[in-house]
């Protein structure tokens, strides 16, 4: 997932949550308008989701490629409750506003400590909820490059006369590279390089599944022709035995090292 659209994604959430719960949050009519209650859970919902965001991507390059998902996304949740819960209550000191959940809680007197234990417990539930939702388009992610994964391990089913057997004259040697250009394929084999007018999408239906895989929305590359996969960071980039590289995205980069584990090099 891009950086643009986990933006997206974010703002998409973090105002849907600031209706919600603005709406339920509506005082007497001497209280503050709905807009500006809108705009103070939009602001206390996208320093919340930052915060996450933030420490979810220092923890994605600092653990291994191997750590689940699901343990990444838990431990950037405990660790983010903290630095929410600091930042928001100094956003509502400055707004005047007492600290959310302490208004009867708290006593006079009481340890200040005490007070912000209180407000971690009083804020854990939402806090969970928001980076769970946050997190919903990487698990999507993750189940569709196991299921990529899991098809590699496929029979092979009788192969079907396609595009790539009418080409004329017939490639020279088998398609270890496909890559996608606009309207146009470039095939590469061990010995040539092709241009053809055709869809990628059909182009990938020619070719056998347990052959290769698609590491790119517009990459195909055949096992055989990958000598060794580079790791920079959370970046995955193929080297295949002819010199070229080929870049692998987030969408696939699960099935690509599940795949490709033996030839995983960090760089």
């Amino acid at each position: 997932m891009g950086f643009r659209k986990e933006a997206l994604y974010l703002l998409a959430i973090t105002g849907l949550a600031a209706i919600l719960v603005a709406a339920s949050n509506v005082g007497p009519a001497d209280g503050p308008p709905i807009v500006l209650l809108y705009l103070y859970w939009l602001v206390r919902f996208l320093i919340e989701g930052l915060i996450f965001v933030g420490i979810r991507e220092l923890i994605e390059k600092v653990s291994p490629s191997s750590t689940p998902l699901v343990m990444e996304t838990g431990l950037a949740t405990l660790l983010s409750l903290a630095p929410f819960t600091l930042a928001i209550t100094a956003f509502d000191i400055v707004l005047g506003f007492p600290e959310l959940g302490l208004q009867s809680g708290s006593q006079a007197g009481s340890p200040k400590i005490s007070e912000f234990g209180l407000e971690l417990v009083y804020q854990l539930d939402n806090h969970v909820a928001l980076c769970l939702l946050l997190t919903m388009p990487r698990i999507i992610l993750a189940v569709n490059a196991r299921t990529s994964a899991a098809a590699i391990m496929e029979p092979e089913e009788p192969r079907h006369e396609g595009f790539l057997d009418t080409l004329d004259p017939p490639l020279a040697g088998t398609v270890i590279w496909a890559e996608a250009q606009e309207h146009y394929v470039r095939l590469s084999t061990a010995t040539e390089s092709r241009m053809v007018l055709h869809r990628f999408s059909d182009i990938l239906r020619d070719l056998p599944e347990h052959a290769g895989l698609r590491v790119h929305r517009s990459h195909w590359v055949a096992l055989e022709a990958i000598a060794t996969v580079g790791r920079e960071g959370t970046n995955l980039r193929l080297v295949l035995h002819n010199g070229e590289t080929v870049p692998v995205s987030r969408t696939y980069r699960q099935a690509v090292e599940s795949a490709l584990e033996d030839k995983l090099v960090v760089t």
